[in-house]
């Protein structure tokens, strides 16, 4: 890239010094600077995205999640239907509707 200084010093900027020429503009650089706390940055690669392995640890631990749910959710039924078959009580749902 073709690039021209003129730079004035001494007394009343009365000596000049001209440079012109050719100038290698360097690529940008892969990092990025991100702002982390009061007065605090930090450096990051540039193409810091969510690497595979942690989308995959993610998915799994919802997995394990609903799992969980379900299993808490059959057993709550289980028990509740065995106690109205211990009691001979009716269920809720068939009490308020009127059907026996």
């Amino acid at each position: 890239m073709p690039c021209a200084v003129r730079l004035g010093y001494g007394n009343g900027n009365r000596l000049i010094a001209t440079w012109s020429g050719l100038v290698t503009v360097p690529a940008p650089p892969r990092t990025r600077i991100i702002h982390t706390g009061p007065g605090a940055y930090s450096i990051v690669p540039a193409a810091a995205g969510i690497p595979v392995w942690a989308i995959a640890l993610l998915v799994i631990g919802v997995l394990l999640l609903l799992l969980a749910a379900v299993a808490v959710v059959l057993r709550w039924r289980h028990r509740r239907r065995e106690a109205t078959r211990r009691t001979g009580e009716m269920p809720r749902h068939r009490r308020r509707s009127g059907v026996t």
